[in-house]
C-alpha cells in the first residue's frame, strides 16, 4: 500500500491503448475495452487498498515478481506488434525515418525499464558520488546536444510532422537525465560544503550494509523519524557506540550523514511508513511524521566570530522573539508570530567556520501544519540578507 498515486499506470495505458489503435484501429471491441481500462487505471492509480499482486509493489515478504512478469508482457506485446506493422506494411521513402523513430523510441523505453528493475544497491563512497555526478553531467549535456543536432537534421532532410514529434521523446529524455543529475547534486552540494552537524540519535537494529531506521533529535527539539537505506560501517559505529550522527549541511526532506574525517556517505529519508517490524516503504515527507522544514545555506568570507555577532541583525529583520544564543555550539534560535500564512516559525541558525570563511545556515521549521506556502524560504532568506549587510559583505554562494 502508498499514500501516492501510482502515476505509472496511465503510462502503460496509454502505451497498449495506442498498441491497439495502432493495429486494429477504432473497433466495436475497442469503444468498449477503453472505457473499461481507464476505469481499471484510475482505480489502480488512486486506490489506496490494493493487493500488491495486483499493482506490482513489494508484497508482505519483499517479492517483486509481479513488476517483472508486466515488463516482460507488456514488452511482448508493443514488440510483437512492432515486428507485425514492420512485415505487413514496410516502410518506405520517409516511411523509413518515422519507422527508425518509433523503434529507438522503444529501445529507450526497454532500457529505461531494465534499469528499474535491476536491483539497486545504494552507493556509499564519496569518490564514487564524484564520479556519477561528473558522469551525469556530462550525459546531460550530450544529450542535449545530440538531440538538437538531430532535430536540425530531420527538418533539413525529411520535414513533415516528424521534426514535431521527435522533440517529445527528446524533452522527456533530457528532463529524466537531469532529475538523475538533480538527486547526485543534492547530497554532493552538502558533502561539498564542508559544515558537519552532530545530532543525537538512535536505532534498535544497526549492521553495517543493511537499512537502518531510528529516530533523531536536530538542533532546536526538532524530532524526527529517519531511514538510511544502508548504513557504512563507520556511520553504523558512530550510530551505535555513541548515539551520534553526523549531518553534512542541513536537512530538507533528506539527511546526508557520514563523518567530516571519513569517505563515505548515506542519503537518509526523513519520516518513514511502518509495516509489521522492519519499515517497508520509506517517504520524503510522511504526513504528520515531520513539519515542514526549509533550509538556506550562505557562505561569507569572514570569520565565524564575525558572522556570529551579526544574527542579532537576522532575528530584528524577521522580527523574531525570544532569541537564544549558544556560543559554545555556534547555535541560534528564535521563533516568529502568526501570519497570514501560518501559525508561526521555529527559526533555527547554525555558523560554522569553512576554508576562507564561515557558513550560515538557517532553517525554518512551521509550528503547526504540513505546508508554509514558501514563507519558510523567504524568512531565511531575509535573515541571510540582514546578517549580510550586518558584516559588510555579500554571500559567496
Amino acid at each position: 500500500m502508498t499514500d501516492r498515486p501510482r502515476w505509472r499506470f496511465f503510462a502503460w495505458f496509454a502505451v497498449v491503448a495506442a498498441a491497439h489503435l495502432a493495429i486494429e484501429g477504432w473497433t466495436g471491441t475497442t469503444a468498449i475495452g477503453l472505457p473499461v481500462g481507464f476505469a481499471v487505471t484510475l482505480a489502480l492509480v488512486f486506490v489506496r487498498r490494493v493487493p500488491w499482486w495486483a499493482t506490482g509493489e513489494a508484497g508482505p515478504g519483499g517479492r517483486r515478481g509481479v513488476k517483472v512478469v508486466a515488463f516482460v508482457v507488456l514488452w511482448l506485446l508493443v514488440a510483437a506488434a512492432i515486428v507485425a506493422g514492420l512485415v505487413e506494411h514496410p516502410p518506405h521513402g520517409r516511411d523509413v525515418w518515422y519507422a527508425a523513430l518509433f523503434v529507438a523510441i522503444f529501445l529507450g523505453a526497454t532500457l529505461f525499464g531494465l534499469v528499474r528493475l535491476r536491483p539497486k544497491r545504494p552507493a556509499t563512497r564519496r569518490a564514487a558520488l564524484w564520479r556519477r555526478l561528473a558522469f551525469a553531467t556530462a550525459t546531460v549535456w550530450v544529450a542535449g546536444v545530440l538531440f538538437l543536432g538531430i532535430e536540425v537534421a530531420t527538418i533539413l532532410v525529411t520535414g513533415g510532422w516528424l521534426p514535431w514529434v521527435l522533440p517529445i521523446p527528446a524533452v522527456l529524455v533530457v528532463l529524466g537525465l537531469a532529475g538523475w543529475r538533480s538527486d547526485l547534486a543534492g547530497p554532493a552540494r552538502c558533502l561539498a560544503s564542508g559544515a558537519w552537524t552532530p545530532v543525537a540519535a538512535a536505532a534498535l537494529d544497526v549492521r553495517p550494509g543493511e537499512p537502518v531506521d531510528g529516530w533523531a533529535v536536530l538542533p532546536g527539539d526538532v524530532r524526527i523519524k529517519f531511514h538510511l537505506p544502508a548504513a557504512p560501517a563507520d556511520v553504523a559505529a558512530e550510530l551505535v557506540d555513541r548515539r551520534r550522527l553526523w549531518l553534512a549541511g542541513w536537512p530538507s526532506d533528506e539527511l546526508v550523514v557520514g563523518l567530516p574525517d571519513g569517505d563515505s556517505y548515506a542519503v537518509g529519508l526523513i519520516g518513514v511508513h511502518r509495516g509489521g517490524g522492519k519499515t517497508r516503504l520509506p517517504a520524503r515527507r510522511a504526513a504528520g511524521s515531520v513539519p515542514a522544514v526549509t533550509t538556506v545555506q550562505q557562505t561569507f568570507p569572514v570569520p565565524p566570530q564575525v558572522l556570529w555577532n551579526a544574527l542579532p541583525a537576522g532575528v530584528a529583520a524577521i522580527r523574531g522573539k525570544q532569541p537564544v544564543y549558544d556560543g559554545p555550539r555556534g547555535f541560534a534560535t528564535c521563533r516568529t508570530g502568526i501570519s497570514l500564512l501560518s501559525w508561526g516559525q521555529h527559526v533555527n541558525v547554525t555558523v560554522s567556520p569553512v576554508n576562507g570563511g564561515s557558513t550560515l545556515t538557517i532553517m525554518t521549521v512551521l509550528k503547526l501544519g504540513v505546508f508554509d506556502w514558501g514563507e519558510g524560504k523567504r524568512l531565511a532568506r531575509r535573515y541571510a540578507a540582514a546578517v549580510a549587510h550586518a558584516v559588510g559583505t555579500a554571500a559567496l554562494t
